[in-house]
């Protein structure tokens, strides 16, 4: 996965992500500091597709990421989306105009019903956890899928690093009690991942052997580079949405 933005649009190995503008949102985002990682409490993609570009919602994201791995954009993310509501975090009153929204398809909380299978939507669901949330809510929260959860994990580093944001953080960080997205089904770890930087001019192998192909251009020195899985010799990463091998003696 080659990402890259044009015009403040995603764009992956060359070609423009499924795009579909909301008339919800605001100017330009003139103080962008942070990301923000919800769910939209549905099992499906199609209902939070027309909901968050339906001008009667008067809400809207900058990506969807379904279940499949599926990216569809409804801002470009220079605008100002209406996904933060009443929210806060160290200072900052109301997090629409400083950030990045980015719409997980994930049901949130389940309901048990009668015969004591867990449902959202009307259907039944089968891959959940029971976790208590950050405010101490114990329930049953659906799973996030290992292909939307990589997808999650490779543009939220990008756009960090493409906007040099300073956090990535959920809705329940910067509205808890009212909100509880992205839950506790959300691995964090895959985010919260420690970073190194290259000593020199480094490549990215597709394999962890010296002269396994480039998985891009060579990497200048002094660039950040998130470690996803640290090895004796080789450290798996991910730098400017792609992933690969670099010789580990090459990073500090």
């Amino acid at each position: 996965m080659n990402l890259s933005i044009k015009n403040h649009i995603l764009h992956i190995d060359g070609k423009q992500v499924e795009y579909r503008p909301s008339p919800n949102h605001g100017s330009d985002l003139k103080n962008l500091q942070y990301l923000i990682l919800h769910y939209t409490a549905t099992i499906g993609f199609n209902s939070p597709f027309y909901w968050l570009t339906d001008e009667t919602s008067q809400v809207s994201a900058h990506l969807l990421i379904g279940r499949d791995g599926r990216i569809a954009q409804l801002l470009p993310f220079n605008k100002i989306g209406y996904h933060a509501g009443v929210s806060k975090w160290k200072g900052v009153i109301g997090l629409n105009p400083y950030s990045i929204g980015i719409e997980i398809v994930n049901a949130g909380i389940l309901a048990k019903k009668a015969d004591g299978y867990y449902s959202a939507d009307g259907k039944i669901v089968e891959d959940y956890i029971q976790a208590t949330n950050n405010i101490g809510l114990k329930a049953t929260w659906q799973k996030y899928t290992d292909e939307q959860l990589n997808v999650v994990k490779n543009i939220s580093f990008f756009l960090k690093q493409h906007y040099n944001l300073k956090d990535i953080l959920g809705h329940e960080d910067i509205s808890p009690i009212r909100k509880s997205d992205p839950g506790p089904a959300f691995p964090w770890s895959i985010i919260d991942g420690s970073t190194k930087l290259t000593t020199t001019l480094v490549n990215v192998r597709v394999l962890a052997e010296i002269d396994a192909p480039k998985a891009c251009p060579a990497i200048p020195a002094n660039t950040q580079i998130n470690i996803i899985l640290e090895g004796k010799e080789w450290d798996y990463i991910e730098v400017n949405g792609i992933n690969g091998y670099i010789n580990n003696k090459y990073l500090k």
